[in-house]
Formats: structure tokens, C-alpha cells, sequence
């Protein structure tokens, strides 16, 4: 059952870190906001289930065990996935000592997506923050404090290791695609061969290859077959099925919109080019 739970902050700020607005909610399936820019800075964390952060139109995937950002005067939107929706908490906030505590925790406009390695330690301090929610002094006091905490965790819980900017869990997850193509692998098995998430999987293939996991493997898998449509005489089923793709029917659909060609109009075209 979808639920919100909110409290936002009419008093002024008392600190150089105060909370705006902090809650808690189970979105519906495919729900998202629509698109909105904030004046202050939002962190969400995932509970369960998995959405999609949209930043100045630019898509980042979230699954739970993970934090997103909200930075202020960037125009996002967020949508919770349509058959897993996500149940998130969050704390908005602003501050003199926003901008350094958000930079000192891994975020950033490239990156405002993180996961984390004690993702309970996370919840708890935004739990905090919820309870000790209230509109008296003492209480805005308190939800700074356990502000304070929150990032005091996120600053020691360091995300994912990507050193070298990612480049060896993307070398990772390459040679395992080139060695597991022919069989029935999924992103989230490309992801766990690199030993981070499938969120993390995506935004290396992104940032470095400009391409999807999902899409990498697809053509990987199209390269090999145009391969072995021109250099053997193997039925088209078989090298469909040979390169991972068990529905002939499908295989020739990808292969088409990849190539321009049919898989036998493909073989064909090769060999009157090698005989010419």
C-alpha cells in the first residue's frame, strides 16, 4: 500500500545546517513528481524496490541500498520503476555548510547517485532526523544534529570503490561479456562479475562508452555473428543461438536494426564483396 509521510520546517534557520523537510513513502507503480527545480539541497535513500533519477534530462537508475541527490537550481524529475517501486526517505536542507559536506560525501553533478556499504547506518540517521522532527528550537537543533551524523556516515561509508575513475570494473565487466556472450547472461550478472551494482554498471558504460550495459552486450553479440555469418556456413539458427540469442525471430530483428541487413542478406553482401 502506497503511503507519504512528511514534515516540513516553517522556522528559520538556526544553524549553518538546517532541515527543511524530511519524510518518508511508497510510491505507487511508474509514479514520478514531474519535472521541478529546488532551491535547496534533497537527499533520498532507497529502502526497497528501484526508480529512475532524471538530472537536466540526463537518466540515472536507483535501487535500494542507494542515495540520490537533488541539488538545487538543477532540474530534475524522479520516477519509480513500474513493476518495482521504490519506498524511499529523504531530508532537504540548505546551509553554509551544505556545499562542502555534500562534496566531502561523494556527491556531485556527475555523480549523485551513491551506494553504500553499511546502508542500515544510513537509514538509521535518517530515521533520526524524521523523529526528531518539530517546529520548537530544541527540535531544529536536533534534526541538524542528526544532519550532522548523517553525513559524519556518509563521509567514513565511502561509496563503491571506482578507482581509476571506474575503468577497471568496466574492463571487468567487458571481459565478461566477451566470455560469457553465447549464454544467457543479464545485466545483473555483468554487474556482480564487476562486483558493483547494476546502478554502477550502468553509469561507467555511460560515461565511458556512451552506451547502455544492455546495449554493449547486444551489439557484442551482433559483432560476433556478423563474423560467423561471413566466414562459415552455419545455419542462421545455429548462429543465432550461438551468439545468445535462442529466438531466431528476435535475433534477426536486432541483427537488422544494428546492421541495416538481414542476417542472410548480411552473409550474402560479405561474400559478393570478397569475391568482387
Amino acid at each position: 500500500m502506497e503511503y507519504k509521510h512528511s514534515f516540513k520546517n516553517p522556522v528559520l534557520s538556526l544553524s549553518s545546517l538546517t532541515v527543511f523537510r524530511t519524510g518518508f513513502q511508497k510510491c505507487p507503480k511508474s509514479y514520478h513528481r514531474g519535472t521541478e527545480i529546488r532551491d535547496f539541497y534533497l537527499i533520498h535513500y532507497v529502502i526497497k524496490g528501484k526508480g529512475t533519477l532524471i538530472e537536466e534530462g540526463r537518466p540515472y537508475p536507483v535501487e535500494a541500498g542507494e542515495s540520490f541527490i537533488i541539488f538545487p537550481g538543477i532540474q530534475i524529475d524522479y520516477i519509480a520503476d513500474r513493476d518495482d517501486p521504490w519506498e524511499f526517505c529523504w531530508v532537504g536542507f540548505s546551509g553554509s555548510d551544505a556545499k562542502l559536506l555534500v562534496s566531502a560525501s561523494g556527491f556531485s553533478l556527475s555523480n549523485p547517485v551513491l551506494r553504500h556499504k553499511d546502508p542500515q547506518r544510513v537509514y538509521d540517521c535518517l530515521s533520526k532526523i524524521y523523529e526528531a522532527r518539530g517546529n520548537d528550537n530544541y527540535d531544529v537543533v536536533k534534526m541538524s544534529a542528526y544532519l550532522y551524523l548523517l553525513f559524519s556516515v556518509l563521509v567514513e561509508d565511502c561509496p563503491e570503490s571506482t578507482s581509476g575513475n571506474g575503468k577497471e570494473q568496466l574492463k571487468n565487466a567487458c571481459e565478461y561479456i566477451a566470455g560469457s556472450y553465447a549464454r544467457n547472461i543479464s545485466v545483473e550478472d555483468i554487474a556482480a562479475a564487476a562486483n558493483i551494482s547494476r546502478s554502477m554498471l550502468y553509469r561507467l558504460f555511460m560515461e565511458h562508452l556512451k552506451t547502455s550495459p544492455k546495449a554493449y552486450l547486444s551489439e557484442y553479440r551482433v559483432k560476433m555473428a556478423c563474423k560467423l555469418l561471413a566466414k562459415t556456413d552455419m545455419a542462421v539458427k545455429e548462429i543465432a543461438a550461438g551468439v545468445g540469442f535462442p529466438n531466431p525471430q528476435h535475433f534477426a530483428v536486432v541483427f537488422r536494426n544494428s546492421t541495416g541487413y538481414t542476417p542472410t542478406g548480411y552473409r550474402e553482401a560479405k561474400r559478393i564483396g570478397s569475391s568482387s
